[in-house]
């Protein structure tokens, strides 16, 4: 009985039995109109981008970033007119957010607002 206790702790302890060498997450967007694609939670980075691929609705869509790791999140932050493109990773979308918004403001750039952010090991926020 004990033996079965610790082997589903363990499984809990390891993320319901997925090593965090697992989770990949991609983020397509579409030049244009803006449009994102989110692939999470997958096995390689080619099916974290594929699956970005084809939720970017966009005809010209492109891999704006790829994250690895079950504490890792990577933030997109731009300055008004779009021109400034900051990027930085985190333990979470808001720490990896403030750290793009605080680089792109370090940066001398006007007007510095949080674009996208995305966690390997979740669904992204709506």
């Amino acid at each position: 009985m004990r033996s079965a206790w610790i082997a589903a702790t363990l499984l809990v302890l390891a993320g319901g039995g997925r090593a965090a060498a697992e989770d990949w997450g991609a983020l397509f967007r579409d030049v244009r109109t803006g449009d994102v694609g989110y692939g999470y939670e997958l096995r390689s980075p080619a099916a974290a981008e594929a699956r970005a691929r084809r939720e970017c609705r966009g005809n010209d869509c492109f891999l704006l970033f790829a994250v690895h790791g079950r504490s890792l999140c990577t933030a997109v932050a731009t300055s008004d007119d779009n021109r400034d493109v900051y990027i930085a990773e985190g333990f979470s979308e808001s720490d990896a957010g403030a750290k793009a918004v605080a680089a792109c403001r370090e940066g001398g750039s006007a007007g510095c607002d949080l674009d996208q952010a995305l966690c390997a090991y979740r669904r992204p926020p709506s």
